[in-house]
């Protein structure tokens, strides 16, 4: 182990968790959509009618990059677009139905990732 103090030695530890959770899940989320894709279902899901700028915000990208995730989606038909009626300049973002499938196979997705994650941490009362 690095010597050093506590701080440094957990963020080097945190940057570990983390690479293993990508891994993990860029191994899982294969068969459901890119990485990008299920981060934005699973968010739009969880918090409909955001903004594609408040999206891009949460995903630490460009306005340009998640205009064009949201692009692909909307032409899987998987996610819609709807102007905000207070500012018609503003995008939406809601899941459709036809995403329903998909959001679900997501949710197990999350479940297994969890599963996976705190395997051995659980302890029984």
């Amino acid at each position: 182990m690095i010597s050093g103090d506590l701080d440094n030695d957990l963020l080097v530890l945190l940057n570990d968790v983390a690479r293993h959770i990508r891994t993990f899940a860029d191994s899982e989320a294969q068969s459901l959509a890119s990485r990008g894709a299920v981060a934005i279902l699973a968010r739009l899901e969880w918090q409909p009618d955001v903004s594609q700028n408040e999206l891009a915000a949460f995903a630490e990208v460009t306005a340009t990059t998640i205009a064009r995730l949201i692009d692909r989606l909307e032409e899987l038909g998987l996610v819609e677009r709807c102007h905000d009626p207070a500012d018609r300049r503003i995008w939406r973002l809601r899941v459709t139905p036809a995403a329903t499938s998909l959001t679900h196979e997501i949710d197990d997705f999350r479940a297994r990732l969890d599963s996976a994650l705190t395997e051995g941490s659980r302890r029984p009362c």
